[in-house]
């Protein structure tokens, strides 16, 4: 069993936690958090960065929740509204798309609180304002948690709320912070991390116990837990592939091991998590192989979780009859899988064509699978689940968005792969990009810096992972993996001959034995189809 405590930010400390896709590592974040709680008194704070919009969302509802289970109230009854806007005060949650509530998401939260004798009106206007202060407000002297995709963010807002010699919004004169950083990303947000960990580097050498020297004012940082995946680390430049130093996981789990404080996965200051308990077995078989060198294994079987889909597979089967062929074919192979306990389908259509990341063919199929699954699930009754269709490209998952139905019950989003990063779904469709590799790659005579001129998958072999470990239930995969398979191998080749690509080429060859694989694994169980 994991010690939580090893991913708490201890004074001067670092700490590291590597898990693959549905091992638990927000899960570990959330114990982590509510031992951490019990410390955080006026001047300090904790800092929650995840790179996903969606992953503040859905961390932040989790601790709020057992803020309120563990606080406030006896097990039974409804928390007052006084009790819910004393938690609320607890926290800050910054994004680009994080909200403060529609009026629906108010109404609906109205009837879960006890508004001890208030009109609905003035109860709802409360909970609105405590909401909004949440989203919009700056840290104050009740926050202790401030959840955000952006690190600078939280930085300018401390700095700006500490301004004066004594703070009249936290009122305190600096803040003492602990960082948690969600890491499944290479994006450029995430260097301030490496100077950070480094600072505190030089502490925990120097047998110091406070945070590091002070780079943000009046802002000390105490200490830096890191969780994340460097295996799905996804952005949208290859030079991270040249520099897989500044990945902020890698550069804390080095620094522990200089420090002889971590040996491999193994110590007080680091953690390995190899369960997946997201994935059904067999279908974490392709990513083990392909990505994690066989280390993951799964928690339950694929039959037993599609159990209660078994009543949609008759209705599949009449839906697919006024579906034209491409797509009827899709959806008979769903209804097969969940018959058969089978968690993986294989679409596998003509190669992506070339031109523009546009294709419409595989978008009806997408989307048609998607509504048909969504459809027979509202007819059936199974409220609570849900379906989730992406795509590398934005057009694609664009084209799917604008054709699926709102559905009772039944939640049915598209999006791009990189803005499903750390969510899930019950059922995930997902359409591949391009899969081959331009015949005469502009890189290979312009030299490495050219490289972006490669297409998606090659630029960023991690997609693939990320689009295979998305599904609790079942994975439907829309594309040719059998181009990607062939045209991976090839690029593995011509990679590898350029020594400062040695990492890009390994990640494009274990790209191509993810596809081998999956396509192997749908063969097996008779749902690989071809349209």
């Amino acid at each position: 069993a994991l010690r939580y405590t090893v991913v708490l930010p201890v004074p001067g400390g670092l700490a590291a936690v590597w898990g693959p896709p549905g091992t638990g590592k927000t899960t570990v974040y959330l114990k982590a958090f509510a031992e951490e709680m019990d410390r955080l008194e006026p001047g300090a704070m904790a800092a929650y960065v995840a790179p996903t919009n969606t992953l503040v969302v859905e961390t932040l509802g989790r601790h709020v929740a057992a803020v309120l289970d563990r606080g406030f109230g006896a097990v039974g009854r409804r928390p007052t509204l006084r009790e819910v806007e004393e938690a609320l005060s607890m926290f800050k949650a910054y994004g680009s798309r994080v909200y403060p509530g529609t009026r629906r998401d108010v109404d609906l939260l109205v009837e879960v609180v006890d508004c001890g004798g208030l009109p609905r009106g003035e109860c709802a206007e409360r909970l609105s304002k405590a909401l909004w202060s949440v989203v919009r407000g700056p840290p104050g002297r009740e926050t202790r948690w401030i959840f955000s995709t952006e690190w600078q963010d939280v930085a300018s807002r401390l700095r700006r709320a500490l301004a004066s010699p004594v703070s009249p919004t936290i009122g305190v004169s600096s803040v003492e912070l602990g960082l948690f950083v969600d890491e499944a990303s290479r994006s450029p947000l995430y260097r301030p991390f490496t100077t950070i960990a480094g600072l505190l580097e030089e502490r925990l050498a120097g047998g110091g116990a406070r945070g590091a020297p002070s780079i943000l004012g009046r802002v000390d940082v105490y200490g830096l837990a890191v969780v994340g995946d460097d295996r799905q680390a996804i952005s949208v430049h290859r030079f991270y592939h040249l520099h897989r130093n500044l990945l902020i996981l890698r550069a804390v789990h080095g620094i522990l091991e200089r420090l002889g404080l971590c040996r491999g996965w193994e110590g007080d200051w680091c953690a390995a998590l190899r369960v997946t308990r997201r994935i059904p077995d067999p279908s974490h078989e392709p990513i083990s192989r392909a990505f994690y060198e066989g280390m993951l294994s799964a928690v339950e079987d694929a039959a037993r979780r599609l159990k209660p889909l078994e009543p949609i597979a008759p209705r599949l089967r009449r839906a697919a009859r006024r579906l034209p062929e491409a797509a009827a074919r899709a959806v008979e192979a769903v209804a097969e899988a969940i018959e058969s306990g089978a968690p993986v389908v294989v679409v596998e259509t003509k190669a992506f064509p070339k031109g523009d990341t546009f294709e419409p063919r595989r978008a009806a199929i997408a989307r048609a699978v998607a509504d048909a699954i969504a459809e027979a699930m509202e007819a059936e009754g199974l409220s609570g689940f849900d379906v989730a269709v992406s795509s590398v490209y934005g057009e694609l998952a664009d084209s799917a968005r604008h054709g699926l139905r709102r559905r009772a019950g039944v939640r049915v989003r598209a999006s791009t792969v990189h803005s499903l990063l750390g969510g899930e779904a019950d059922v995930h469709v997902t359409m591949l990009g391009k899969e081959w590799m331009p015949r005469a790659p502009p890189y290979l005579a312009a030299g490495e810096d050219e490289y972006d001129y490669a297409t998606i998958y090659y630029r960023e072999p991690e997609l693939l992972n990320v689009q295979l470990s998305r599904h609790k239930r079942l994975l439907v995969v829309v594309g040719s993996l059998q181009t990607l398979a062939r045209e991976a191998r090839r690029a593995a080749k011509e990679l590898a001959g350029k020594p400062r690509l040695a990492e890009l080429a390994k990640a494009t060859e274990q790209m191509a034995e993810a596809a081998r694989a999956l396509r192997a694994l749908a063969r097996d169980h008779n749902t690989l189809v071809t349209v």
